[in-house]
């Protein structure tokens, strides 16, 4: 029975008073009504009385406290945090509060004493859960845990410090703690490591890591506290990382697997064809390719090819198309790829380099050399030239239309080296012109230039972008009548 108040002449009840049972108004509160106590508050009470009597009761579910009055301790401390949202945790934990604040309080915190250690990583849980946003353990559980070691202190309660820290380095998935901190224990193997951490494991730069997890090479789970980002690293994903990285062939390695030259395996690797790791962890700097990529490459080439065919003195295979030109072998494998040309499998033994199991397409061998395809392409470089125009305008001007690119030039999401037509450079002038171009012809500036399309509403296919110095392209049928 559980009373603050006398049910007769409603005053608090005091210390001072005529007996235990009695009132200051002579009324008897054991008349009072009776109200059943929960279950797990008579278990809590089982447990206080028989360490209270001295006896340790033989349960493996029970917190090891050494007395009565530390297994007090913990439970009051675990309600006085529980009841912290409502009321306050000073206010709760050093003052009397109202009965059925007491009821609910500590029936919500004996699991942590009745249910060692489940009931205390659950609480553990619930606190880290209210904060949703910050890195670390102040952001994530604010003073709680600090103030567990400061208030629970003493040889009695090593096992409570001591399972706090295990489940902080082992169990908890929302932060790191440092070193120096009193919660620090040292993790167990195949723990989250910090970026720093990672950094030593893999002998790279901790500047080096943000760059790994966005190329997607690096599990990680990233938290941002204001400013800063934080990334916490499996230790799995490192280790995959180092295997992958040992398990890569050089240039000369993958060129010497597929029978071209190591500059064409690079170029393959530009246009997007394969996958290859640049200064993987552990290795020396440069261009790397993985195995598993050469065997996709391999595979999709299998899906493409028709029915096999015995090589002739005539044919050429994908391999020798390396010694047609520099450019031939790139634009001649992404048209296979996308089911542009056809390719067919030549009977070589099992030894054979990966490109000389497939013979080049009829279509490739009647190009013109350095050609993959059948029409004629000219470098980058040397159309920019032609047109009088700068290398970086050249791409705007095949995505305006301007000029023509064959099927390749979509490889890796940028231009080739040979992937602009020549026949859209011949026609370009004819068609189509600059700013610079009408104010020569004009015998003005370009700006009178603009000026005057703009205000006659002629609007150029290709508009002027001044932050990276790129003219404005206008159709040549269009400024005839300005």
């Amino acid at each position: 029975m559980l009373l603050d108040a006398c049910p007769r002449c409603g005053t608090r009840l005091t210390w001072r008073r005529r007996g235990l049972g009695q009132c200051t108004c002579r009324h008897d509160l054991l008349t009072a009504t009776q109200v059943a106590a929960l279950p797990v508050l008579v278990d809590l009470a089982a447990v206080i009385a028989g360490l209270c009597a001295g006896r340790c009761p033989n349960d493996s579910r029970l917190a090891p406290v050494p007395d009565a009055t530390a297994a007090a301790q913990l439970v009051w401390f675990v309600a006085s945090d529980i009841a912290e949202r409502h009321t306050g945790w000073r206010s709760f934990h050093m003052a009397k509060p109202g009965s059925a604040e007491i009821v609910s309080a500590v029936s919500a915190a004996a699991p942590v004493l009745l249910d060692w250690p489940d009931g205390l990583q659950a609480w553990l849980r619930s606190r880290a859960e209210l904060v949703a946003n910050g890195v670390g353990v102040r952001a994530t559980f604010g003073p709680v845990l600090h103030r567990l070691m400061a208030s629970l202190r003493g040889p009695e309660f090593a096992f409570l410090h001591a399972e706090v820290r295990r489940w902080l380095a082992d169990d908890w998935r929302g932060g790191h703690v440092k070193p120096w901190s009193p919660l620090y224990a040292p993790p167990r193997p195949g723990k989250l490591l910090t970026g720093v951490e990672a950094a030593e494991r893999l002998g790279v730069t901790p500047s080096r890591v943000p760059r790994l997890v966005a190329a997607k090479l690096l599990d990680a789970r990233t938290s941002r506290a204001g400013s800063r980002v934080f990334h916490l690293v499996p230790e799995p994903a490192v280790t995959a990382l180092l295997a992958r990285s040992a398990a890569a062939l050089t240039l000369e390695a993958a060129a010497g697997r597929l029978g071209v030259t190591a500059g064409q395996v690079e170029r393959l690797a530009r246009a997007g064809l394969i996958r290859v790791l640049r200064s993987p962890p552990g290795r020396p700097r440069g261009v790397y390719v993985e195995p598993g990529a050469l065997n996709e490459l391999e595979a999709r080439l299998d899906a493409a090819c028709g029915r096999p065919r015995q090589s002739g003195a005539a044919d050429c295979t994908l391999a020798d198309l390396s010694e047609r030109g520099r450019a031939a072998l790139v634009p001649t494998l992404h048209c296979i790829l996308v089911g542009t040309l056809s390719v067919a499998r030549c009977d070589v033994g099992p030894g054979a380099p990966g490109l000389r199991r497939y013979l080049a397409p009829s279509a490739c061998l009647a190009a013109p050399t350095g050609m993959g395809v059948a029409d004629p392409c000219v470098p980058v470089r040397a159309a920019a030239s032609s047109l009088g125009v700068s290398v970086r305008m050249v791409p705007r001007l095949v995505k305006a239309g301007c000029l023509q690119a064959p099927a390749a030039r979509g490889i890796g999401g940028r231009l080739g080296r040979r992937a602009v037509t020549a026949a859209s450079v011949v026609a370009f002038p004819g068609l189509f012109t600059t700013a610079a171009g009408l104010a020569t012809v004009w015998r003005t500036s370009t700006r009178e230039v603009t000026r005057r399309l703009s205000a006659a509403g002629i609007a150029p296919v290709l508009p002027r972008d001044p932050a990276r110095g790129l003219s404005a392209v206008w159709r040549r049928s269009d400024c005839e009548g300005a």
